[in-house]
Parts: C-alpha cells; sequence; structure tokens
C-alpha cells in the first residue's frame, strides 16, 4: 500500500526503489518505509497489515511527523506498531495523529542521546503500551516531551517512558489502561535511572491497575526535584500515584480519591 506524506523540505532525497519515491513537495510512501531525515506531514488515513510489515513507518534521526488529524491503524489487532524508531534514531517528534489496534501504538527506542516528543496524539486499544519512548544507555537521552495526548484502552501502560533526562508529560487524558502513565527502568539492556521528571496537569482515570507508577528516578543536583503535580487520578483499580525509590521528590496539588488501592504511597 501506499500512502500520501507531503514534505516541508525542498530538497529531494533518493532511497533504494520501492521505499521512498520522491515527487517534491508530495511523497508517495510504502507503508513500511524507513523515512529518513526530515519533515513529514500525512496526507490520508493509513491502514497497514502487520503480517506484511512489522509498522506503518519507521522514523529515522531527526524526523518530525505531523499526522495532519489522520490515522494509523493495524489491520490486526494487536499486532504490529504505529510508529517507531530503533536503537541508533534519536532526535524525533511525532504530532497530531491516531495510531490504533497495533501491538504497540508509537514506540520510540534507542541509545544515543537526543530529543523525543510526542504531542497532540491519540493512540487507542493497543494489545500492550499506548505510547512508549524507552532508551538502553548510561549516557541518558536528553529529553522527553509527552503533551496534550489521549491515550486509552491499551493493554499495558499507557504512557510509559523508561531511562530518560529531564522527562516532561503535561495535559495527557490517560483512561482505561493497566497502568496509565509508568517512569521507571528500562526493560531490558542496561538499566538506568530516570532523571529530573514532572508530570503535571494530566487526567488518569479508570485505569485497570495504578493511575501514576513513578520509580527509581534521581535528580542531576539537590537544586532539582521531581515533581508530579497538578493531576486529576481517580477511579483507578489499584493505587492512585505510587512514588517509590525517589530522589529529592515533590508530590503537590494532586486530586487522588476513589482508587481501589491508597491514594498517595511514598516508599523509600
Amino acid at each position: 500500500m501506499r500512502t500520501k506524506l507531503r514534505t516541508l523540505a525542498v530538497a529531494v532525497c533518493a532511497f533504494t526503489a520501492g521505499t521512498l519515491m520522491a515527487a517534491s513537495p508530495l511523497f508517495q510512501a510504502d507503508v513500511g518505509s524507513l523515512l529518513p531525515a526530515g519533515d513529514y506531514i500525512l496526507m490520508e488515513d493509513v491502514t497497514f497489515d502487520p503480517g506484511t510489515y512489522t509498522e506503518a513507518f519507521w522514523l529515522n534521526t531527526n524526523v518530525n511527523f505531523d499526522g495532519g488529524g489522520n490515522s494509523i491503524t493495524s489491520t490486526v489487532p494487536g499486532s504490529g506498531f504505529g510508529l517507531r524508531s530503533g536503537y541508533t534514531d534519536h532526535s524525533n517528534s511525532i504530532s497530531n495523529v491516531t495510531v490504533r489496534n497495533c501491538r504497540v501504538g508509537i514506540q520510540l527506542h534507542r541509545t544515543f542521546l537526543g530529543n523525543m516528543s510526542i504531542i497532540n496524539c491519540t493512540v487507542e486499544d493497543c494489545a500492550q503500551e499506548g505510547i512508549w519512548v524507552r532508551a538502553e544507555t548510561p549516557n541518558l537521552p536528553e529529553l522527553c516531551t509527552i503533551i496534550d495526548c489521549t491515550v486509552t484502552g491499551n493493554g499495558y501502560d499507557g504512557i510509559r517512558v523508561s531511562s530518560f533526562k529531564d522527562v516532561f508529560i503535561s495535559g495527557c487524558t490517560v483512561v482505561g489502561n493497566s497502568t496509565g502513565i509508568f517512569v521507571g527502568k528500562s526493560a531490558g539492556g542496561t538499566a538506568v535511572n530516570n532523571q529530573d521528571i514532572e508530570i503535571r496537569d494530566n487526567n488518569v482515570t479508570n485505569n485497570n491497575y495504578r493511575g501514576i507508577d513513578v520509580e527509581n528516578v534521581v535528580t542531576s543536583s539537590p537544586a532539582v526535584e521531581n515533581v508530579i503535580a497538578d493531576n486529576i487520578v481517580t477511579d483507578n483499580s489499584n493505587i492512585g500515584i505510587h512514588f517509590r525509590s525517589c530522589e529529592n521528590g515533590r508530590v503537590r496539588d494532586n486530586i487522588s480519591t476513589d482508587n481501589g488501592g491508597s491514594g498517595l504511597v511514598l516508599t523509600p
């Protein structure tokens, strides 16, 4: 299947036949393509068969992907990745796209320094994580920003961030997942603590386990605080907010009520 991606760049890049055909300013990209560095806008809804393509699109380094309000949907519920990057890819941004029915909706996963941002995206009905930004390196990537996203009905964590420096999650609606927001060590490779997090102004409700679960977070200096603030955390099946094994934390001005366990648990 070939779909339309508009590039904001003027230059036309040549790639292996069948991977990406350039007709500036409009790219005709095969589903399953690796997108090279550049700025892209998705021009139409996309469906993909995960039996043929592991992911709808693979983001290389320095890709800014704007979904243009369109959607990416797996034709086999619970399989494939909507948008993905790999171990050596970095400094990517994703915005304005809906991803549904995948194994993992959006997975940005690599070992190099750089920034990652996911803004105004909807991820729903995936078998595992909705959004998973993951690193496995002693050299922490510099910034992970997740803003104004709606993440619903996913089988594992709605939003999961592993091993980053400067994590900012704000303005997100996270409903009906297992844990709503989880910030902790990566599951494999070199497990590294997150550093300097801020989780603020999110609505985290009706998740099937915990609302917000933060573990093993350090700070870059004694002057820096790890902050969980101004969130609404209600009607989750287990603990509302769990803040454990963290340095220099501040939990303030949250509403954490009607959860199946304690509203707030602080564990040294």
